[in-house]
């Protein structure tokens, strides 16, 4: 029922705005009621229903056990600032320099600021800083439906999204809203986001997602970008082509991702530069099937958690260049 109601949110624009009105309101209302679920019964139960296994929260073995188990046992304050989409600036900009930031046009905590005359540039992107989705992208402000865009801000803003995964970074972020100048490739198409998964702080395997708003596909890249023989959640789509600046960005992914047990970089490269997208601690909150199911396990292996060592040692990494 709920995936029903997200794809009639997202649908038609010939929907009334009042259906979609009580359509959020219920999603809100799910929320709170979600609240009284403790979170470990409630990441057991996710599990169950999309992994179809019983998560093991105290000797988690599969990647999605010890995603599951990092969202339960480790938040720490440089997590808190990295989930934020506005405070990971400052962080980004101490690794590798402000160069890699998407260009910031407005920040507000209040909808009604969302107006053409504060926004100087034609094509931008809308989102807040505690939410995972929830973007509008604008590619000519002059025939914008201005009032749509701040209605459906102000929903996003409204929104708990610890209650749908139970990461807890999320619960506490001051929520607020970021406009950011559009990125368009040389086609002027909204251009790919790599997202790299890093395992204590060396790339295991990228991520390409393709179509997301008509037939989403994904693609699993190595770091020397051979496709990898299993899939997440979603059927391969198209070969997409290497990225011209492959070594950089796997570099800095790495950099970004040194002070984590595991993260999710999420990277761009356009006209030859490379722009910095989010940070992600829990990608699928932990709920992403593999398949081969194998690979669960096998790339469970891969990452080592606090509990499987001495925190006292840093596990072997393989820096870049």
């Amino acid at each position: 029922m709920l995936e029903a109601i997200k794809k009639a949110l997202v649908s038609s624009s010939k929907r009334s705005a009042l259906l979609k009105t009580v359509l959020w309101r219920f999603l809100a209302l799910k929320d709170i009621m979600l609240c009284s679920v403790p979170d470990e019964r409630y990441v057991s139960r996710m599990c169950r229903k999309h992994l179809g296994y019983i998560p093991d929260l105290r000797n988690p073995r599969t990647l999605n056990e010890k995603i599951n188990w990092l969202k339960l046992n480790r938040e720490t304050e440089l997590i808190v600032q990295c989930a934020d989409k506005y405070r990971v600036r400052d962080y980004v900009a101490e690794r590798i320099g402000n160069d890699c930031l998407v260009p910031l046009l407005l920040v507000t905590e209040n909808p009604a600021e969302l107006t053409p005359e504060n926004i100087r540039t034609e094509a931008f992107v809308v989102k807040t800083n505690h939410a995972s989705g929830g973007i509008t992208f604008v590619r000519d402000k002059s025939n914008a439906d201005w009032r749509k865009i701040r209605r459906k801000t102000a929903s996003e803003l409204r929104r708990n999204h610890y209650y749908r995964g139970r990461s807890r970074h999320y619960r506490d972020i001051q929520r607020k809203i970021l406009v950011e100048k559009m990125l368009l490739d040389e086609n002027g198409n909204i251009p790919e986001d790599y997202k790299f998964h890093c395992f204590n702080g060396n790339v295991r395997f990228i991520q390409v997602d393709l179509g997301r708003h008509t037939a989403h596909k994904r693609n699993l890249y190595s770091p020397t970008w051979e496709l990898l023989p299993f899939e997440l959640k979603l059927e391969n789509g198209p070969a997409v082509a290497r990225p011209s600046r492959l070594g950089d960005m796997l570099r800095i992914a790495e950099i970004l991702s040194d002070a984590f047990v595991f993260a999710r970089i999420d990277l761009y490269c356009v006209g030859g530069n490379i722009y910095f997208g989010e940070i992600t601690f829990h990608p699928g909150s932990g709920f992403e099937p593999f398949r081969p199911e194998a690979w669960d396990s096998i790339l469970g292996e891969a990452l080592t958690l606090p509990i499987d060592r001495d925190e006292t040692k840093a596990p072997p990494r393989t820096r870049r260049g």
